[in-house]
């Protein structure tokens, strides 16, 4: 009852979503600090300058200030949680990473903004490119104090001596009001799919070596940022699926031993399932948006992972709410964590893969009217300085992936689903954190090494960090027509054979296929625990699994290798043709996706016997 509680809260039809790309009067600042990371983390922070930068935005009708608990995650296991002290100053929402250049400290700080009462009206301030300020005229706060900042590094940084680098609102994504980074309807598989003992699929990668079809991952730890259902859900799903999922008891099992550290965090307030304002996104079958309930979607790539990887540790962090919606706070939030464990914890100079299937920031190419202009519209004149501040929304978070980067972490992340869509009849490039160099890039085709209709592209010039793998086809249903019964919720049916993608499922129910159901749901007719579900989220799975084999088979070779070259090799191997004959297949490069322009690595499922892993 509770889950067809949160179906139904989603109230909004379709034809009535609105966009939402940030989190209003939300501010991430990053600074770079001359303090050695290894300094008093109190002392770092007082070498921001903070109550400088206070003062440079008051006179311009802003204030920033400190954000609270409400703002953050929580895990219940963690042992100390920074504390909201009323100071500018305080710990709460700063991250602290080691800087790329190894020189000081990278702090990325999240802030509230409010409108600040000034003796004298604005003058002479451009607060966006073809705009003049429009303080208290029904602008965005937080776009309003991110351009003044970024307009203005060299007089903070050289005059004030504020050791800012950038800022960016606090964006929203998605696994990909409405957000964006949809995720397509997941479809129940039936009694007649063509297995005769559907107790596991497995998926074969036929392409690699005999050396790299060996390798399980092992030495390797996995960190999965997703959405994530209760693991008594989880648990409860496993007993009704029986021998029909194997695959589903063994990730059940090594929750509940430990084996998968599956941390169920409690998100900000503002990403609440129960939020008056409630932040969901999703596609019908039809690619229309239709937010829907979708904690599986991390438990789906978990499977893959460790299907692929059986030998590798995993741990799971809820950074995506239920309706697969987060924010850059919550991820960068998570992405420190990991940072301090690879600079001084038990990680430091240990073998990491983050596998990030979700998008965040809108596509690059909407980046310059979504955010300089209100009516779509800027001047020819503005372009050279709108390409230099389309970069710093996004150094922040780019400053991060860089730092850990450098520790050897192997960062993987989807491309995006937002291509081919009634809302974007065009393919995208892709979405960040892929689209940073850093990253490896995954896009999807379907069972025909063909592109994926709704897939952006994994890469595009100068960036050479795609490659493609298979996602599954578009969830066409069988009818093109929209016009479905209003009152039965199973009136649309999709497409035969569904070319998806088939992995773990919790939920005793689905979410209605068409968007016209929105808030729906349906029974399948049997609790298999297993699913079809399209997407880059779950190509990016099976290259982090691959990332992990990498990893493995280099082995005692990284002891005399530094660091920060690690995730520079495993990118090598994985996205390059020399690389490919070198680590993966020991014969020819993989082929050529000529849409896409990167290689394919071919990826099979198959009914198999199922080898439990015994913990």
């Amino acid at each position: 009852m509770e889950q067809e509680r949160r179906y139904m809260h989603v109230q909004v039809p379709w034809w009535r979503d609105m966009l939402m790309y940030w989190l209003e009067d939300q501010v991430a600042i990053t600074f770079h600090s001359k303090e050695n990371p290894s300094a008093d983390r109190e002392k770092i922070i007082a070498s921001l300058k903070l109550d400088d930068l206070n003062g440079f935005l008051e006179v311009r009708g802003f204030k920033i200030n400190c954000c609270t608990e409400k703002d953050l995650p929580y895990d219940p296991d963690e042992k100390s949680v920074p504390h909201h002290n009323g100071d500018l100053n305080s710990l709460c929402g700063k991250y602290l990473f080691s800087s790329p250049s190894d020189e000081g400290t990278i702090v990325v700080g999240f802030f509230t903004v409010e409108s600040y009462e000034m003796h004298h009206p604005v003058q002479g301030m451009t607060t966006s490119h073809g705009s003049s300020g429009t303080h208290g005229g029904g602008e965005s706060n937080a776009r309003q104090v991110v351009n003044i900042i970024n307009s203005n590094l060299e007089k903070l940084r050289q005059e004030a001596k504020i050791p800012v680098v950038a800022a960016m609102p606090n964006w929203l994504g998605g696994a990909t009001c409405f957000t964006h980074g949809c995720s397509f309807v997941p479809i129940p598989v039936q009694n007649g799919d063509p297995c005769d003992s559907p107790n596991c699929w497995t998926i074969e990668l036929p392409d690699l070596s005999d050396t790299m079809q060996s390798m399980q991952g092992n030495g390797v730890t996995m960190f999965l940022l997703d959405t994530m259902p209760a693991p008594g859900q989880i648990t409860q799903a496993a007993k009704e699926a029986g021998g029909r999922n194997l695959l589903l008891q063994d990730i059940a099992e090594q929750i509940e031993a430990r084996s998968i550290l599956a941390r169920h965090q409690t998100l900000p307030e503002m990403l609440w399932e129960s939020a008056d304002d409630q932040l969901v996104t999703g596609r019908d079958i039809f690619g229309r948006a239709a937010g829907f309930y979708m904690p599986e979607h991390g438990l789906f790539v978990a499977g893959i992972l460790r299907d692929l990887a059986p030998e590798a540790k995993i741990e799971w962090v809820r950074v995506l709410n239920d309706f697969g919606v987060g924010d850059i706070h919550t991820l960068i939030h998570a992405l420190e964590k990991i940072h301090n464990r690879m600079a001084t914890g038990d990680l430091r100079n240990k073998h990491v893969v983050i596998n990030i299937a979700l998008v965040v920031m809108p596509p690059h190419d909407e980046l310059p009217q979504l955010w300089f202009s209100d009516d779509g519209c800027f001047q020819a004149s503005d372009l050279g300085s709108i390409m230099y501040n389309l970069d710093l929304l996004s150094t922040p978070l780019h400053m991060v992936i860089q730092s850990l980067s450098g520790l050897g972490a192997v960062i993987v992340a989807a491309a995006g689903n937002d291509s081919n869509t009634p809302d974007m009849p065009m393919r995208m490039g892709p979405r960040y954190p892929a689209a940073f160099p850093e990253v490896i890039s995954v896009g999807a085709v379907d069972n025909y090494d063909l592109p994926a209709f709704y897939s952006d592209y994994p890469s595009l010039p100068p960036n050479h960090n795609g490659i493609a793998t298979y996602g599954g086809g578009f969830p066409m249903a069988k009818t093109s027509s929209l016009d479905v019964d209003p009152d039965d919720v199973t009136s649309v049916e999709p497409a035969t054979p569904i070319d998806a993608l088939r992995g773990l499922y919790c939920s005793p129910v689905f979410p209605a296929l068409s968007a016209n159901h929105q808030g729906k749901s349906y029974e399948p007719p049997t609790k298999s625990g297993w699913a079809y579900w399209p997407g880059t989220s779950f190509a990016t799975p099976i290259i982090s699994a691959v990332a992990a084999r990498v990893l493995e088979q280099m082995g005692p070779r990284t002891k005399n290798m530094p660091a920060h070259l690690w995730a520079a090799k495993v990118q090598w191997a994985i996205t390059t043709a020399e690389g490919q004959k070198t680590m993966l297949t020991n014969e020819a490069s993989l082929p050529i996706q000529p849409v896409f322009g990167v290689s394919v690595l071919k990826a099979e499922q198959k009914c198999k016997d199922h080898k439990r892993r015994r913990m």
